[in-house]
Protein backbone atom coordinates (compact mmCIF):
# COMPACT_ATOMS: atom_id res chain seq x y z
CA UNK A 1 0.00 0.00 0.00
CA UNK A 2 2.56 2.61 0.37
CA UNK A 3 4.28 2.42 -3.05
CA UNK A 4 0.77 3.32 -4.07
CA UNK A 5 1.41 6.55 -2.22
CA UNK A 6 5.11 6.79 -3.39
CA UNK A 7 3.97 6.25 -6.76
CA UNK A 8 1.10 9.62 -6.77
CA UNK A 9 2.43 12.51 -9.02
CA UNK A 10 3.65 14.72 -7.01
CA UNK A 11 1.25 17.55 -8.30
CA UNK A 12 -1.63 15.82 -6.65
CA UNK A 13 0.04 16.02 -3.30
CA UNK A 14 0.56 19.60 -3.60
CA UNK A 15 -3.41 20.34 -4.15
CA UNK A 16 -5.03 22.21 -1.79
CA UNK A 17 -8.21 20.48 -2.28
CA UNK A 18 -9.18 17.21 -2.41
CA UNK A 19 -11.70 15.93 -4.80
CA UNK A 20 -15.02 14.28 -3.77
CA UNK A 21 -15.28 10.79 -4.77
CA UNK A 22 -18.86 10.72 -6.63
CA UNK A 23 -19.32 6.91 -6.27
CA UNK A 24 -20.90 4.86 -3.95
CA UNK A 25 -18.49 3.43 -1.49
CA UNK A 26 -18.90 0.36 0.97
CA UNK A 27 -16.25 0.73 3.78
CA UNK A 28 -16.33 -2.25 6.05
CA UNK A 29 -14.19 -1.78 9.41
CA UNK A 30 -12.59 -4.24 11.88
CA UNK A 31 -14.01 -2.81 15.65
CA UNK A 32 -10.93 -4.58 16.51
CA UNK A 33 -8.01 -3.39 14.61
CA UNK A 34 -5.28 -3.54 16.09
CA UNK A 35 -3.24 -1.01 13.65
CA UNK A 36 -5.82 1.67 13.46
CA UNK A 37 -8.90 2.61 15.55
CA UNK A 38 -12.15 3.72 14.25
CA UNK A 39 -11.40 6.92 14.90
CA UNK A 40 -9.82 7.24 11.69
CA UNK A 41 -13.32 6.60 9.80
CA UNK A 42 -14.32 10.09 11.63
CA UNK A 43 -14.43 12.92 8.54
CA UNK A 44 -14.14 10.04 5.58
CA UNK A 45 -17.88 11.28 4.49
CA UNK A 46 -16.91 14.79 3.78
CA UNK A 47 -14.62 13.23 0.81
CA UNK A 48 -16.96 10.61 -0.07
CA UNK A 49 -20.30 11.71 -1.22
CA UNK A 50 -22.37 8.39 -1.48
CA UNK A 51 -20.37 6.33 2.54
CA UNK A 52 -22.03 3.59 3.78
CA UNK A 53 -19.58 2.51 6.68
CA UNK A 54 -20.12 -0.38 8.23
CA UNK A 55 -18.22 -1.56 11.89
CA UNK A 56 -18.05 -5.26 12.29
CA UNK A 57 -17.47 -6.60 15.96
CA UNK A 58 -14.99 -9.18 16.76
CA UNK A 59 -13.40 -8.60 13.52
CA UNK A 60 -9.78 -7.11 13.11
CA UNK A 61 -7.59 -5.54 10.43
CA UNK A 62 -8.26 -8.63 8.10
CA UNK A 63 -11.97 -8.46 7.91
CA UNK A 64 -12.82 -10.75 4.76
CA UNK A 65 -10.39 -13.25 6.65
CA UNK A 66 -11.75 -13.08 9.80
CA UNK A 67 -15.28 -12.71 8.81
CA UNK A 68 -15.65 -14.12 5.39
CA UNK A 69 -19.61 -14.83 6.19
CA UNK A 70 -20.52 -11.21 6.90
CA UNK A 71 -18.23 -8.77 4.76
CA UNK A 72 -19.51 -11.14 1.39
CA UNK A 73 -23.36 -10.81 2.91
CA UNK A 74 -22.47 -6.91 3.10
CA UNK A 75 -20.69 -6.72 0.14
CA UNK A 76 -23.66 -8.67 -1.87
CA UNK A 77 -26.35 -6.54 -0.48
CA UNK A 78 -24.41 -3.28 -1.51
CA UNK A 79 -23.67 -4.03 -4.96
CA UNK A 80 -27.35 -5.20 -5.12
CA UNK A 81 -28.60 -1.77 -3.98
CA UNK A 82 -26.49 0.08 -6.40
CA UNK A 83 -27.01 -2.00 -9.34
Amino acid sequence: MLNYYRNLPAEMLKKEVTPIIQVPTLMLWGENDPYTSKDTTQGTDKYVKNLELKFLPNCSHWTQQDCPEEVNRLMNDFLEFIA
